[in-house]
């Protein structure tokens, strides 16, 4: 519901009403309500409030919203103070206006608690669409605020000029909190969703929009979505922080509401919002399995996806929980969209309504793929506190990612695009017909499919572009009718859509232009319009001497002419020319049509004046002149992805002492290359490392270790479609450095007879602690072909023969494994597994009888 009074009513019940109780917090109800919006208009200056000095105060420096190296902006003139007026309950304002007006402060203070709190800048929103949802165009406005619970507001507007926006107001919010939002969070347990498909591998559980209680009433279609993700930004809200875990949930009601209701937009700017509970909301309608174009930052809206942490991180430290929601919305879209989270890119700056964007429009910007709306943007979100946790962000995402990539391989799609049947002459490259049927071959287990197009206003406007697609329509069948406007282009694509609504790739139909229009048509002289109903749109241009000319001038990117004309036996000959290229097109054909289709096809897409010139005195009939571009080429679907290739250790001879362990593999059907990912815990670590790739096209690898260290090793196969996972993961390591042990009792190192160092025990009670850290789950033992090789025996004497005893393997709490070591054949390698990780260092304890000699020892994780 809507509430809308004039503030000229309010100032009378301002003074007496600032003694009445107020409740602190919105009233809790039994089930989801419709929010109440309460707008109130804003005009002129207050006489009262003017001569408060606090109603003049300067904004907080934490909620200036200026980022940390933007030059200070002009005050400009105050146009707007109000009183402090009080009010019922919201959770969410903010203000807006009609017109372009250059605002230059929003200021607005809250009375949460009973008492007033300071100013608060309220930034201006930057959205650089046009997202009206309906009827009333999209509004000007500020960021939302929100609060815990707030009864009143004062607000202050200053502008360049001193003139006051047209039709100034504030909106008030109320969502409603109700026993739903509690139920709603406490089944949010933030663990992973079942994943439908390989692309939601890393999904969350993510609340929905209708979990949350969105309205879809309100609002409208939004049908614009890029093609294809390059980056994601990182926001808050600002505003409260003291909000509980079952007010989220109204907060975000609260956001969308002001969105659509206050700034006239079709939907929630964010694709994204998390609370700082760790609670993951869906923004947008399409979020979850679509990149719908948002409003998180302007000039960059398209192509990347917001996130926006709820709470003010200019002020606090994120939660842990945040963060860790956050990681993984990064990290299941970056995973679905081929990010790497730690890498850069390129975004091209576009146009902004308010002139935030720190780069020129058109001007490209490199970027780090998950970012700070401050980076392209005079701003501070997402805040001080929450900005210098991006690279962490960024680090735990790609963690995230690389396990999924050995688990599971990259995303691959479930379906193929659908196979389109052949547009007829009349469709493509001219569509002649202002709309026009195209056709496609079924897909399996699809419930429906959606056409997309890309599109230009004229042939004067250059080739579509490709960062975005539009949703024209759903349909159920194989077939649908598309319009395209006078002397526009379309790319016209189609994707299967799912019973659960995941989208599949698209496919591209056609490109189609709509014919050039007679008006547009220069003529010289010796052309005679003639008219029939024979013709192609009943009427033709007629010449019978050489030399006649028609002319179309400013074409941009044009890769066809086709001629709508007469062709049939004594039909004339016209050179056809463009952009320095020209062709002779002879007209004359042994079928006769007046209506003929005549596709000219250039070098090269060309730019310039399109001149047809009559080459004799022959009859030349010219109905119509389309200009056509190159079809699009359609994005192979990522379907046939190399199988996971077998990979193991090559068990050279003394490989456990050896600075270098070799992997290989054998070919994988379909590979063009190779990832190696290696992750490692050196011999003083307590925990594995991240996952490190490398490509290569060979079919081994080689690891290079240090004394003591650990690796595991994945191999994965790559062709240009994506990455399998890996067959499995197998483990290197090294020994640790022997000279390094701890002895005690019968306990020594001694050169070997090749040289290398020799760890034995002989007939006496002793201890060998190793330079090992907790956290060792086993040892990989090379024995000493001789056990007393340090004391002179002969080379090759037989080691089982007078290896005898028992070696007690223990740590700072007991006993972890007892090795029988005249019960092991041979020279070794052999593996003792533990019964539990170690912790702290690992000891080997012999009693008087025990005789061992090992000339490796690598702990194993």
């Amino acid at each position: 519901m809507r509430r809308f009074t004039s503030l000229l009513s309010t100032f009378i019940l301002t003074a007496g009403a600032l003694a009445v109780p107020v409740a602190v917090l919105p009233r809790t109800i039994a089930q989801n309500a419709e929010p109440t919006i309460t707008t109130k208009a804003i005009a002129g200056i207050d006489s009262r409030a003017s001569k408060d000095p606090l109603a003049l105060a300067a904004v907080s420096e934490e909620s200036a919203d200026l980022a940390p190296d933007a030059a200070p902006e002009q005050a400009g003139r105050l146009t707007a103070l109000t009183a402090q007026v009080q009010t019922g309950n919201f959770m969410v304002a903010g203000v807006t206006w009609d017109g372009a007006a250059e605002v230059t402060q929003v200021a607005l203070r809250l009375r949460e608690n009973e008492s007033w709190g300071s100013w608060t800048n309220l930034p201006v929103s930057d959205d650089d669409s046009d997202t009206s949802g309906g009827a009333d165009p999209a509004r000007h406005g500020t960021e939302p605020l929100t609060s815990a619970g707030a009864t009143g507001y004062q607000v202050r507007v200053m502008t360049a000029d001193g003139i006051a926006p047209s039709n100034l107001q504030i909106e008030l919010i109320d969502p409603h909190v109700t026993q739903a939002d509690a139920a709603v969070v406490a089944d949010a347990t933030g663990a992973a969703a079942q994943a439908a498909d390989s692309r939601d591998v890393l999904q969350p559980q993510v609340i929905t929009r209708s979990q949350w209680g969105a309205n879809e009433k309100l609002g409208g279609a939004w049908n614009a979505t890029s093609n294809g993700v390059k980056s994601i930004y990182i926001h808050h809200t600002a505003g409260a922080n003291s909000y509980t875990e079952a007010q989220a949930p109204a907060l975000v009601r609260g956001i969308y509401t002001y969105h659509t209701s206050g700034m006239k937009w079709a939907d929630i700017g964010y694709q994204f919002l998390v609370d700082k509970f760790g609670n993951i909301y869906q923004g947008r309608r399409t979020a979850v399995y679509d990149t719908p174009i948002g409003a998180q930052a302007g000039g960059y809206n398209t192509g990347t996806i917001g996130i926006s942490a709820m709470g003010n991180y200019e002020t606090v430290q994120p939660t842990s929980a945040l963060m860790t929601s956050i990681t993984r919305v990064v990290a299941w879209k970056a995973y679905q969209y081929g990010i790497d989270p730690t890498a850069k890119t390129k975004l091209t700056t576009g146009t902004s309504s308010k002139s935030t964007t720190r780069a020129a429009f058109g001007q490209k910007v490199t970027v780090r793929t998950v970012q700070g709306h401050r980076d392209t943007n005079y701003t501070s979100c997402p805040g001080k506190y929450l900005y210098t946790k991006l690279a962490q962000i960024r680090s735990d995402a790609k963690e995230l990612m690389d396990e999924a990539t050995i688990s599971s391989g990259t995303p691959i799609d479930d379906a193929p695009a659908p196979v389109g049947i052949s547009a007829s002459a009349a469709t493509t490259p001219v569509q002649w017909a202002a709309s026009a049927t195209y056709k496609w071959k079924p897909v399996t287990g699809a419930s429906s499919y959606q056409i997309v197009t890309q599109g230009s206003s004229s042939y004067r406007s250059g080739y579509p572009s490709n960062s975005t697609w539009t949703v024209y329509k759903s349909v159920k069948g194989t077939s649908a009718s598309v319009k395209i406007a006078s002397t526009a282009t379309k790319v016209i694509g189609v994707r299967a859509i799912d019973k659960d609504g995941r989208r599949g790739p698209i496919r591209v139909l056609a490109t189609s232009s709509r014919p050039v229009l007679a008006g547009s048509i220069l003529r010289s002289s010796g052309w005679k319009k003639v008219k029939s109903s024979k013709y192609w749109g009943k009427s033709a241009l007629r010449s019978t001497s050489a030399g006649r000319t028609l002319r179309v001038k400013s074409i941009k990117s044009a890769r066809y002419v086709v001629l709508r004309g007469v062709r049939g036996a004594g039909a004339g000959t016209v050179r056809v020319s463009l952009g320095g290229w020209s062709k002779t097109v002879n007209l004359a054909s042994g079928t006769a049509s007046k209506k003929a289709s005549i596709v000219i096809k250039l070098d090269k897409a060309r730019s310039g004046t399109l001149t047809i010139k009559t080459l004799s005195k022959k009859k030349v009939y010219i109905s119509g002149i389309g200009l056509g571009r190159t079809k699009r080429a359609t994005v192979a679907a990522r379907l046939a992805i190399p199988t996971a290739p077998a990979a193991a250790v090559v068990p050279a001879a003394g490989y456990l002492r050896s600075g270098k362990q070799t992997v290989s593999w054998p070919a994988s059907a379909g590979a063009t290359s190779y990832v190696v990912y290696v992750r490692r815990l050196t011999a003083k670590g307590t925990e594995l490392g991240s996952w490190q790739s490398s490509s290569t096209t060979k079919k081994q690898a080689e690891i290079a270790l240090d004394p003591g260290e650990f690796a595991q090793v994945a191999v994965l196969a790559r062709n240009a479609q994506g990455t399998s996972a890996a067959a499995q993961i197998v483990s290197v390591a090294r020994s640790v450095d022997l000279s390094l042990a701890t002895l005690s009792g019968g306990w020594s190192v001694s050169p070997g007879a090749d040289g290398t160092l020799v760890l034995g025990s002989k007939s006496a009670a002793g201890t060998a602690q190793l330079p090992t850290t907790a956290g060792v789950t086993g040892l990989a033992i090379e024995y000493a072909d001789t056990p007393e090789s340090g004391d002179g025996a002969e080379p090759g004497a037989d080691a089982t023969a007078t290896r005898q005893g028992v070696v007690t393997v223990r740590d700072t709490k007991g006993r972890l494994a007892l090795v029988d070591v005249g019960s092991q054949g041979g020279d070794g390698p052999g593996t003792i597994t533990f019964s539990r990780p170690a912790v702290g260092a690992v000891s080997l304890t012999t009693d008087a009888d025990a005789i061992v000699s090992l000339r490796a020892v690598a702990p194993l994780r």
